[in-house]
């Protein structure tokens, strides 16, 4: 079994009994053998398991506080295999148990942004304070903090999402001839569940993540399809920035890949994609 998941709410709105079948058992008793179940304190999940590996703010995805809007991450390698435990939490109490035994190795979160997550273009504008958009999205969304230290940008026309996919963070200019918002929000503060966010050490990465599944060093010049990737709105001829000596990579993973920029040691960008979608966007650049 890859996974099991114990909530005290319906998945899709109401259940009916097409969602699945009926038990005989008081499955809302169910516990792990610390005792931890559906309804027990937040304050319990802590000193059953102590620090968790990160904690995922749900505001985004849960915006009427149904399910939760915290969720605790425990994640680490048991027999060679990467295993994870999720408690989602709604007024200081469990609302959900998730168990996966083969889960993905990089991290699933940056600041706001979950890849398994329920975020539309609206909740994420929302979030930097603006206005929901009334009109098509642009293909892709760029901001850069006040103060120039963090740019961003992510894909949103993507049909097999909620319609936000790829998030790229770094600490150089990553959008070029596009429209550029200035984020209300402190970007260069943003970090993963595990805590890792521009300008953190390469061991940094290598202590929460363990080791990558492939590196690669970032050439200059780089590839044309390479660069269109970090670079959005690339044009040939157009300046490259010092993105970094090499990528650490995590995945793919069901298509979920994480790359880790490293320049000088520290992380110079982050890179939260779906490695189908990208090579679907590469291939028609």
């Amino acid at each position: 079994m890859g996974s099991i998941d114990l909530r005290d709410f319906a998945e899709f709105g109401m259940w009916t009994e097409k969602d699945g079948k009926l038990t005989t058992q008081d499955i809302r008793n169910w516990r792990t053998p610390e005792g931890i179940g559906l309804g027990s304190q937040e304050s319990d999940i802590a000193k059953a398991y102590e620090k968790p590996s990160g904690v995922e703010d749900l505001e985004l995805e849960d915006t009427q506080h149904q399910k939760g809007k915290k969720l605790l991450l425990y994640k680490g390698r048991l027999n060679s295999v990467v295993r994870a435990a999720r408690f989602r939490v709604r007024d200081r109490r469990v609302s959900l148990i998730e168990l996966e035994n083969d889960t993905f190795v990089g991290p699933n979160c940056l600041g706001p942004y979950c890849t398994y997550g329920e975020h539309s273009l609206n909740s994420l504008l929302r979030n930097f304070g603006l206005l929901a958009q009334k009109n098509s999205p642009f293909p892709v969304e760029c901001f850069q903090s006040r103060d120039g230290r963090a740019s961003l940008h992510f894909a949103t026309n993507v049909e097999e999402t909620s319609g936000v996919a790829d998030f790229l963070l770094s600490d150089f200019p990553n959008c070029l001839h596009m429209r550029k918002r200035i984020a209300t929000n402190a970007l260069p503060a943003w970090r993963t569940p595990e805590g890792i966010g521009l300008g953190s050490s390469e061991e940094d990465v290598l202590k929460a993540y363990g080791t990558p599944s492939a590196e690669k060093k970032l050439e200059v010049p780089k590839p044309i399809l390479e660069i269109r990737g970090l670079l959005a709105g690339y044009r040939a001829g157009d300046h490259q920035p010092r993105i970094g000596d090499k990528a650490i990579i995590y995945g793919p993973r069901e298509l979920q890949v994480t790359d880790f920029g490293i320049r000088d040691g520290r992380v110079s960008y982050i890179w939260l994609k779906n490695s189908d979608f990208w090579l679907k966007l590469l291939a028609k650049g």
